[in-house]
């Protein structure tokens, strides 16, 4: 199996899309577990997770949104729907969007001939299901149950178990190139949202190259809530002083009450 040289950084992030398969997902029965982690590889890699979507066992709707997000980013990543069951059509969907034939890969085929053997168990048409995908696919190999993902014009497609995925994104995020890494940065505040909210879209009006968000919490153990105030920027000493300016802002909020 090849492995993908380094590839140099570049100075602006590529940006992802997420497409979360299946109707367990939609139908609440199953929670999803991958988009977090995704998110977190990707900040820490110098990439940008920008959207993600959620669409059920169809193909179809696979083809629709896959040709969709291909559009909008730089590359795509699936989860879920690449086992042996009726119901697993991610790869056979995402060829049809590619307009790719499918096939079964050799490479595959024998990974899971082999591991089956090993198992005493048949290497049946269902099972040998699991080494079709998209002619001139990359395998994202699976040391946990070995039936592999792939990567192929632009897509990932990875298994929707969270340890397999893990696996198999630590091998997809070699194909993307690094890109600056964000600073962030938080400040805490106890006053409501109402009471600086003004005077945080003034700093936010100023600090255009800093993303502000404003999340309440609530406090458990003390039943009361507050306000946890995230800064990123790309740019560290931007991201320091809007910092600082935030945090004077609340203080002299806080003095007042």
């Amino acid at each position: 199996m090849p492995t993908p040289k380094k590839l140099p950084p570049v100075k602006t992030q590529k940006q992802v899309a997420l497409m979360v398969i299946g109707d367990e997902i939609l139908s609440g029965r199953t929670k999803d577990d991958n988009i977090h982690h995704i998110a977190n590889r990707l900040f820490d890699h110098g990439a940008r997770l920008a959207m993600v979507r959620v669409v059920a066992d169809d193909e179809a709707m696979i083809v629709k949104n896959l040709r969709e997000l291909l559009a909008q980013n730089d590359f795509v990543m699936t989860t879920g729907g690449i086992g042996p069951t009726h119901d697993d059509i991610t790869a056979a969907a995402v060829a049809k969007g590619l307009k790719l034939p499918l096939v079964v890969d050799a490479t595959a085929d024998k990974l899971l001939t082999d591991h089956y053997a090993k198992m005493n168990l048949p290497y049946n048409n269902e099972r040998r299901k699991m080494a079709m995908m998209p002619r001139g696919a990359t395998l994202l190999l699976n040391p946990i149950s070995i039936a592999p993902g792939f990567f192929v014009k632009k897509t990932f497609v990875m298994a929707g178990v969270p340890r397999i995925m893990h696996e198999m994104l630590a091998q997809a995020l070699a194909f993307i190139p690094e890109g600056p890494k964000w600073w962030q940065g938080d400040v805490e505040t106890s006053l409501g949202e109402g009471t600086f909210a003004k005077g945080l879209t003034a700093i936010q009006k100023k600090y255009k190259k800093v993303t502000i968000g404003s999340y309440p919490k609530f406090n458990q153990t003390t039943q009361k809530l507050w306000v946890l105030i995230t800064l990123k920027s790309l740019d560290k000493r931007l991201g320091l002083a809007c910092q600082a300016e935030v945090a004077a802002l609340l203080h002299d909020l806080e003095t007042q009450q």
